[in-house]
């Protein structure tokens, strides 16, 4: 059932079966201000204060039970109080709600003396008026914590605090009934007179339901004279007298509310629409917080007994002062409302979202090479050419790594007022020089917006545009005095963003609780800023700056000495780079084939490979860290031993390839291709193969704890002995599959399709499972199950023989013909499960709930169901030969449970 409901509605609602109908009550309820203005409009508190107050009165008992009450009543919780800044021997208070109005005396401190006689009461400030205060004692059923009660033996006694004006106790032996405002328990004589007859009958035919012939006012808790005839209209004035710590006289009105609800039904597979008439019923009043609160009641008649045809409940409160809505307006919400819930994304666990939501800064149109063909001076067109498609490629590797889409930003490119980027063809080299330093400022502007939006650290642009530095060490700051103002710029354009946020980095820093962002943002707004803008200066004054690039040392780069880097490597220099040791990292790639390459052991780390071609290449003991391999080929590809973790390989095809003991962790393969790859013993924690293409694949013993396989094909895929702690298979294909002496432990398996799959002897405790999952004849001998929850899934034919199931909720499970032989099941929840033709000999089922459970044909041979619940349930046509079934209604005489049906 979902519930829509507005932020200040506490709602509680429970099924009952009364006069042989199934019903649904629903009680909807709203906290007001006493102190409100009586012309306008109420002041209402938010749920959480709502159930705080109610708590906070009522104690150890329920604000309310559920119950449809027939009649308006009210209580008031509190206590007495003396004029403010005074003390008072008596008191006494009044509390009045429309018509119905009733006083208490409130005393000091009496006892009875030897005689009988009566002490003067003692002063006092506040006196509370609850059960401990009113006439009782422990021998006393209508109120046991009470005091005043006569016992033999007993001297001095306390008299009770709280007393009826026209009902004062006057000796030792007088007894009265107890007075205050609070509500009857439900064991006291006042409410349990009006029970009906506990009796054979009633075991045999209405359990669990309350005999047929309780008379309804049972259900009302409130004393006779706080009742009404009828129920309120939702207006009605409040006086309340001495109950105050500081005001002695309270007014008030109801908060002329009118409550609606609807439900929406299901009928023959049809939705339909329904109000219930929603009253006032219960008002509580609550004087020392300055609080009321009122409870509207409604009730539907069931289908099912358990609510199950229920789809919708929606609540909501109009103004009496105006007319009531028609139907169709709130169906119309409704539907709005439900068409506003976003689908759940495929890879969400493995993937959470940012902590804010911060504005998208727009695209960049980058430039293509027609575009710059012709110029005044091609050595400065070439270079310049160079360097934007690094910048391209960088920028694409920014926005690829964290998941934006580009159409994602030029949705908002007009509203950011950045227009598109483009050269065009033909002019000189100093309005290229202009075109250049525009670009670049675009970019500064972008990246800062994406570095505020992605909680980014300057060590990730800095590894981010290690390839525009490195294979243009000296052209990029040419003009270094230029680049410092851009830095300058650039930097107080992020400062005044913030600001207009009224926000700085470090309130940035304040609002997250992930440490590590903590620690980005404190280092970003710990940077000295002008000593880089100096550096800069100073270095466009140097002559190394203006160096032609080829001069530039490459050990100012890689930290070696290199050979110098062309603009764009080819296969040859790759391959020869890479014989010689020399590090290939941060390097673009994107799009060379290096089929059959030996590049074992090489040093990629973040180098660009989006669209390689790496079939049959040789990556044994490379180190792939943080590269970019989205569209990549490595069909056959050796990377045993390989580092691959954080890793951007979307699309790529590693089918076929052999990535034992490889390292892919944290990395993200969606919509790539494994088919037949073997990841025995890789490290897969927290990767994502979303969409994946994984048929039979080799991955036992890896390590995927916390890894996210939604909607991946693993049909035939072996995960023997794997760490799959955590893991997401949503709506993955497992069908054959192997998990045998697997970790599954907390494993969600919502929608997945699993028919055949192998779990024998694997940790499956705490794992989730629902949305129509089909485990059709899977294998689970021996396996863990503990504490999971499988909710109306398909597990037919499945065998959980020697399984351990204590506590697991199989509840609404297909489980037709499925083996749980010699399984210890202690308190599993079957309710509503459907187990024709299942076996469970010689199971343990003690304690089990099998609440409406189909067990047409079901074995219980020599199986333990001692206290099992089977309320409903189809027993009687089951085989139970040497079962024990003690303390179950199977030995009640005249159950239809035991009865067995043709």
């Amino acid at each position: 059932m979902k519930i829509l409901k507005p932020d200040t509605a506490g709602l509680v609602y429970r099924t009952l079966r009364f006069n042989e109908r199934d019903l649904l009550s629903m009680g909807v309820l709203v906290m007001f201000a006493l102190d409100a203005p009586h012309d306008g409009p109420p002041r209402l508190a938010s749920e959480p204060d709502l159930w705080k107050a109610g708590a906070g009165a009522t104690g150890d008992g329920p604000l309310d039970a559920g119950f449809p009450k027939p009649c308006g009543e009210w209580l008031a919780y509190g206590a007495a109080h003396a004029p403010a800044g005074t003390t008072a021997t008596l008191v006494e208070t009044t509390v009045q709600v429309g018509a119905s109005q009733k006083s208490l005396f409130v005393y000091g401190d009496r006892r009875f003396g030897p005689l009988g006689t009566i002490s003067a009461p003692e002063p006092f400030h506040r006196m509370p008026l609850d059960a401990t205060r009113a006439f009782g004692g422990p021998e006393h059923a209508a109120n046991p914590a009470g005091r005043g009660a006569v016992f033999a033996g007993d001297s001095d006694r306390m008299l009770p605090n709280v007393e009826t004006p026209d009902a004062l106790i006057a000796s030792p032996s007088d007894v009265r009934e107890p007075a205050g405002y609070w509500a009857l328990p439900a064991t006291s004589p006042q409410r349990t007179a009006l029970l009906g007859a506990f009796d054979d009958d009633w075991l045999a035919k209405q359990w669990p339901h309350l005999p047929a012939d309780t008379r309804t006012d049972y259900f009302c808790t409130a004393p006779h004279d706080q009742r009404i005839a009828g129920f309120w209209q939702g207006d009605e004035r409040i006086v309340v007298d001495y109950m105050h710590p500081d005001q002695p006289h309270l007014a008030a009105r109801l908060p002329a509310l009118r409550a609606r609800c609807f439900v929406t039904r299901r009928i023959a597979g049809d939705m339909r629409f329904e109000e219930c008439a929603a009253r006032p019923e219960t008002v509580w009043i609550l004087p020392e917080i300055g609080q009321g609160i009122v409870l509207y009641r409604a009730v539907a008649a069931l289908g099912d007994e358990d609510a199950d045809d229920i789809a919708q409940l929606m609540v909501d409160f109009e103004s009496m002062t105006s007319a009531p809505l028609p139907a169709e307006y709130y169906r119309d919400r409704l539907q709005a409302r439900l068409s506003l819930t976003p689908p759940v994304p495929a890879a969400a666990s493995a993937s959470p979202a940012p902590a804010a939501a911060v504005a998208t800064p727009p695209a960049l149109k980058a430039p293509d090479a027609p575009a710059v063909a012709g110029p005044s001076d091609p050595a400065a067109f070439a270079e310049l050419e160079s360097l934007t498609a690094q910048i391209e490629s960088t920028t694409q590797n920014l926005l690829s790594k964290h998941g934006i889409q580009a159409s994602e930003l030029e949705a908002h490119l007009p509203q950011a007022g950045m227009p598109p980027f483009d050269i065009k063809s033909g002019g000189d080299a100093a309005s290229m020089q202009r075109d250049l330093q525009s670009l670049t400022q675009t970019l500064e502007s972008s990246a800062a917006d994406l570095m505020k939006r992605y909680e980014l650290t300057p060590a990730d642009v800095e590894k981010l545009t290690a390839p525009v530095l490195g294979a243009n060490g000296a052209s990029a700051p040419a003009d270094a005095a230029t680049l410092a103002g851009q830095l300058r710029a650039a930097f107080a354009q992020t400062q005044q963003a913030l600001a207009a946020r009224g926000s700085s980095i470090t309130g940035l820093a304040a609002q997250v609780t992930d440490p590590e962002t903590v620690a980005a943002l404190n280092e970003a707004a710990s940077i000295d800023f002008e000593s880089i803008v100096g550096a800069l200066s100073t270095l466009g004054a140097s002559p190394t700056a203006a160096a032609p690039a080829t001069q530039a040392p490459a050990s100012a780069v890689l930290g070696a000495p290199q050979p110098p880097l062309p603009l764009r490597l080819n296969r040859d220099d790759v391959i020869a780079r890479a014989a010689a040791g020399h590090s290939l990292a941060s390097l673009n790639l994107s799009g060379l084939d290096l089929s059959g390459a030996m590049l074992e052991r090489a040093d990629l780390r973040l180098a660009v490979l989006n669209d390689v071609r790496l079939t049959g290449a040789r990556l044994s003991g490379t180190d792939l860290s943080g590269a970019m391999l989205a569209g990549a080929d490595l069909v056959g590809a050796q990377l045993h031993d390989a580092k691959l973790d954080n890793v951007s390989a979307r699309n790529a095809n590693f089918g076929g390839a052999q990535l034992q003991r490889a390292s892919l962790s944290a990395s993200d393969f969606a919509d790539a291709d494994f088919s037949a790859a073997n990841l025995e013993g890789a490290q897969l924690a927290r990767a994502i193969f979303s969409n994946a293409k994984m048929m039979g694949v080799k991955a036992s013993r890896c390590g995927a704890a916390k890894a996210s396989f939604s909607r991946a094909v693993l049909a035939g895929a072996d995960f023997t002995g794997a760490n799959l702690a955590n893991a997401v298979f949503d709506h993955a294909s497992i069908a054959g599959a192997s998990f045998v002496d697997a970790d599954c432990s907390v494993l969600r398996l919502f929608g997945t399709q699993g028919a055949g799959a192998r779990f024998d002897n694997a940790n499956l405790s705490q794992s989730r499972a629902g949305l129509a999952a089909n485990l059709s004849g899977a294998s689970f001998v021996g396996a863990r199950l503990n504490a999971a929850v499988w909710l109306d899934i398909d597990i037919s034919q499945a065998n959980f023989d020697q399984s351990a199931l204590d506590h697991v909720n199989f509840s609404g499970v297909i489980a037709r013909g499925a083996r749980f032989v010699n399984a210890r099941a202690v308190s599993i929840r079957l309710s509503k499960a459907d187990l024709s033709g299942a076996d469970f000999s010689r199971a343990n089922l003690m304690n089990a709930n099998l609440r409406r459970a189909r067990l047409d044909g079901v074995r219980f041979v020599s199986s333990n169901l001692y206290g099992a619940q089977c309320y409903g349930s189809t027993v009687g046509n089951s085989v139970l030969d040497g079962a024990n079934v003690d303390r179950t209604l199977l030995q009640i005489p005249g159950r239809v449970e035991g009865e067995v049906r043709l």
